[in-house]
């Protein structure tokens, strides 16, 4: 099976639970002890990480810093076998890392600090990387290394997934009209749908199957589930798809890059539009779970095993 490469920003999170929202000028107190403990993620690994781990090849292209080794960065990428072929280090700076932090309400705040990863340390990709590769996911990065990742795929052929996050720092309109364009699959959540359709003035994604590249679109809506469209003899097909109930939600950090990776195995191994979302479904069920983006990922196995009941 032809490998997938996956760009976009890496992140070392820390995970912080507050007793109260953050105010200025008053101490909120940390409530979980493992508050220091980084859970090694970002789009490119998450997805990565869930790939590989399903017996799908896919490389991470990413910069790292002096801490690659110190933080276990890098013995974690060894163990989980995913490859590093497409790893650059970076000297003098860490690598990029966030603080995902949580109030009692439910409130977020994320802090981050891309360091590595800006776009001052931008380096281009080795052709090498793409070799055999027959998909590229591309997800919130710096924008030197979107173009970059863009302009490689479609100078090796390599049709493009596009995970969107309204970051226009990222994605700036005309940069995103142009890798939407180039996009054979759309993957956006409910109000990043609503914020593409009105940057880039259109009636709906429905028209980049006229005016793009598009062959499927995918929409996620929470605990509403998400629609697909795709086409067959020429027309639009819209279908919907329940979630896969967890028997309890302890962190929605991660859900979206599960269903895509979920959605990515079984595209490649050529299940249907509706099932490949039916398991990208079933992916986010095991993630929020427990707490960090990848912790709670399946085996193969597993994960056909809950996908096939669901199916009964």
């Amino acid at each position: 099976m032809s490998k997938v490469i996956v760009s976009g920003y890496v992140s070392l999170d820390r995970i912080v639970l507050v007793d109260n929202e953050l105010q200025v000028g008053h101490t909120s107190i940390i409530n979980n002890h493992d508050n220091s403990k980084i859970f090694y993620g970002g789009c490119p690994i998450n997805i990565a990480y869930s790939l590989n781990k399903l017996g799908v090849e896919s490389l991470p292209v990413l910069r790292v810093g002096d801490d690659y080794e110190s933080t276990g960065f890098k013995k974690f990428l060894e163990d989980s076998s995913i490859p590093t072929t497409g790893i650059t280090k970076i000297n003098g700076v860490n690598t990029s890392n966030c603080y995902l932090i949580e109030d009692k309400a439910g409130n977020h705040y994320t802090v981050f600090y891309p360091g590595a990863m800006s776009n001052d340390y931008f380096r281009e990709i080795n052709d090498l990387c793409f070799l055999d590769v027959s998909l590229g996911i591309i997800t919130v990065g710096p924008l030197k290394d979107n173009i970059e990742f863009l302009n490689k795929c479609k100078k090796n052929n390599i049709d493009l997934a596009f995970g969107a996050k309204m970051d226009k720092t990222a994605f700036p309109k005309d940069y995103l009209r142009e890798a939407l364009l180039y996009s054979k699959i759309i993957f956006c959540n409910e109000v990043e749908e609503q914020e593409i359709v009105k940057e880039l003035e259109m009636n709906n994604l429905q028209e980049f199957f006229e005016i793009g590249n598009a062959e499927i679109i995918v929409v996620t809506y929470g605990i509403k589930g998400s629609k697909c469209y795709y086409k067959e003899n020429g027309k639009i097909i819209e279908k919907h798809i329940d979630i896969v109930k967890a028997e309890n939600c302890i962190d929605a950090t991660g859900s979206g890059d599960a269903y895509i990776a979920g959605f990515v195995y079984g595209y490649k191994n050529n299940y249907s539009v509706e099932d490949s979302c039916k398991l990208g479904s079933t992916l986010s069920h095991f993630v929020v779970q427990k707490m960090g983006c990848i912790t709670n990922i399946p085996s193969e196995k597993i994960l056909l095993e809950k996908f096939n009941q669901k199916g009964e």
